[in-house]
């Protein structure tokens, strides 16, 4: 829904605390920095409480060499490894999400909207990394290890540029292994949106 305020009768923040209290639950927005109505949201008592980062990368961006440091598994739906993939991703992504946007949709909901192929790193018979591709997207990435995340983020990077001349991925600023991702390219980001809760 786009917001449109017809009148400038009503301060901000007694509209949004009307439509607050209408609604009966905290509201969100998501708008680009330069929007015009930035400054309406925060006069009227949002407060930004995540940035987005719109990524399109190349092998020329990249800050440094990539080799593949761990090992990965390949895994697709229907694979003991992905199941565990997408249990972790679940899990990882409503721990990483829950202060900005709680996740609301239930396992099976959650796990339609996944592509068909995961990377990750098998360690001990567990999944300790996983991201999510499909062509030259990495569409999700979490970890259960955050320290050790970068060499399986390497790892990832080097085997999809080996086959990928652009990567496409987001990365919100609440999400450690995304922000991790980002780390390693100099590429300004391809578009940024940030996400404006009223509690």
């Amino acid at each position: 829904m786009r917001l449109q305020l017809l009148t400038e009768d009503l301060p901000a923040g007694e509209l949004f605390s009307l439509l607050r209290k209408e609604v009966g639950c905290p509201m969100q927005a998501m708008a680009g920095p330069s929007d015009p109505v930035v400054p309406v949201l925060l006069a009227g008592g949002f407060r930004c409480r995540r940035r987005c980062y719109e990524m399109e990368v190349h092998r020329t961006g990249l800050t440094g060499p990539m080799e593949e440091r761990v090992p990965l598994t390949a895994c697709s739906r229907g694979m003991e490894a992905y199941d565990a993939c997408r249990r972790k991703l679940y899990h990882y992504y409503r721990e990483t999400h829950e202060a900005v946007s709680p996740l609301t949709a239930g396992e099976a909901e959650f796990f339609a909207r996944l592509p068909e192929s995961a990377l990750c790193q098998i360690e001990n018979g567990k999944v300790l990394h996983f991201a999510f591709v499909e062509d030259g997207e990495i569409a999700y990435a979490g970890t259960v290890e955050t320290r050790s995340f970068p060499s399986f983020a390497q790892s990832l990077l080097a085997r999809q540029l080996r086959t990928h001349d652009t990567l496409y991925f987001e990365c919100d600023d609440c999400d450690p292994a995304a922000m991790m991702l980002k780390a390693f390219f100099h590429t300004e980001e391809k578009g940024v949106v940030d996400t404006y809760i009223f509690d």
